[in-house]
């Protein structure tokens, strides 16, 4: 997805469960042949997504050095069970959109560490 082309950067939608879907996919596939799945870039920058990421099983992000606080410091304040937690409650409850994913991840982050996302 090119998202600085105008054209198709309105369905850049990292959080749509079909994209979830198919990540969960790709780390089941790692773990049978014991690999592992880094994420990199504007995905696993983004705090939200991060927790979906690491609820998945993926230990490895890369991102820009100066987005590592606010993405270390929402990933520590809550439990591995919650991220693993939320991420299989969508699986379940099959949300239809990306922002649904969205205001389902942002709930557990007012409930654990309100103030990460505001600073």
């Amino acid at each position: 997805m090119d998202r600085g082309n105008e054209s198709v950067a309105h369905l850049y939608q990292p959080l749509h469960p079909v994209i979830l879907s198919l990540l969960r996919t790709v780390v089941k596939a790692a773990k049978r042949y014991n690999r592992s799945v880094c994420v990199c870039g504007e995905m696993a920058s983004d705090p939200l997504a991060a927790l979906l990421l690491i609820g998945m099983g993926i230990r490895k992000l890369s991102m820009s050095a100066n987005l590592i606080p606010r993405v270390k410091e929402l990933v520590c304040r809550i439990a591995y069970f919650d991220m693993q937690r939320l991420l299989d409650s969508m699986q379940r409850d099959e949300p239809v959109s990306a922002a649904e994913v969205e205001t389902r991840c942002r709930e557990v982050v007012r409930k654990y560490a309100p103030d990460v996302l505001n600073a």
